[in-house]
Formats: C-alpha cells, sequence, structure tokens
C-alpha cells in the first residue's frame, strides 16, 4: 500500500487452491459471488466517509462509498446510495494455478483530492478477503486489520497508513 503520483496503490497475492468467482459484470455484490479482494479505506480519522473497493479474480469491480457508517449499517442509507462506480479505480488482476494477485490504484479524485496528502497525514485502511475454496456456503475471511470482533467495516480497528 502506498502513495502513487496519481493515486493510492496497492498489491497483493492471495494463495488459493480454489479460485472462483460467478460476478458477470461491474458492481455487483461480489461478496456473495465467490472470492473477492477487499480494500477498505478511511482517508483520515476527521471524515466520516470511508471507501470499500471489490476486486474478483475474473476482474470484476465493485466500489461502494460509505458516507455515513451507523446509517449504511442500520439500512437507513440504500444500496443505491453508496455504490459508486466513479471511483475511477484501476486494476490489473493476474491468476495463477495455486495464487492470484491484484494490482489496483484508486485516484487520488476519489478521496476529493488533487494529489497525495501531506507528508505525516494519517488514513486508515484494510486488506480483506473472502476465500470460498468449497464453495459459497461458509466464506472464509481473513483482514491485514487485527480485528477484536468479526466485521470488516470497524475502521478504528484499521491499520494506520502514514504518508
Amino acid at each position: 500500500m502506498g502513495a502513487a503520483d496519481e493515486g493510492l496503490a496497492y498489491f497483493v497475492t492471495y494463495q488459493d487452491s480454489d479460485i472462483f468467482s460467478e460476478a458477470t459484470a461491474d458492481q455487483q455484490k461480489m461478496w456473495t459471488l465467490g472470492d473477492v479482494a477487499e480494500l477498505f479505506i478511511k482517508p483520515g480519522t476527521d471524515r466520516a466517509d470511508y471507501w470499500e473497493i471489490h476486486i474478483t479474480p475474473n476482474d470484476f469491480l465493485m466500489d461502494i462509498h460509505i458516507q455515513d457508517r451507523e446509517r449504511f449499517m442500520a439500512g437507513e442509507i440504500t444500496w443505491d446510495e453508496v455504490i459508486a462506480p466513479s471511483s475511477g479505480t484501476r486494476r490489473r488482476v493476474t491468476v495463477g494455478d495455486d495464487s492470484w494477485s491484484v494490482e489496483a490504484l484508486v485516484p487520488w479524485q476519489a478521496f476529493g483530492l488533487d494529489g497525495a496528502p501531506a507528508a505525516g497525514v494519517v488514513w486508515q485502511f484494510a486488506v480483506c478477503r473472502y476465500n470460498c475454496n468449497g464453495g459459497l456456503e461458509n466464506p472464509e475471511h481473513s483482514s491485514t486489520a487485527a480485528f477484536t470482533v468479526p466485521g470488516f467495516h470497524r475502521f478504528e480497528e484499521f491499520t494506520d497508513l502514514v504518508f
């Protein structure tokens, strides 16, 4: 994870013995369709909003911009209100025999910025995973964040990203 001239860049590789996704288009609910790499980005503690970007091994993308977590989790904000196909995220997916990788770049404009944050600014992030080895019924969840209870939306427990 790091800052590039054009945006926030990340790279992840997953070991996986059963790589699959039933996704057929962008902006579907990818976590219900198979394996998915998820990037959660909270652009600083002074903002309430955060991004959740999903990328599948068959190269489909879902990006949502959540303005208010509490209202979203309570169902007061609809799916159509958070789906944000305008993030401009670019990605490259590579699938091997027993692994798959995602390289992605989220443009600074998605965060309302013209360029990288100033040195010393702190954001939060988590790279998460749905691993559906053996089917969709019981996916394995994992994350770079050290969550104290299950739930990928717990941005208080995301890892700090210091620019």
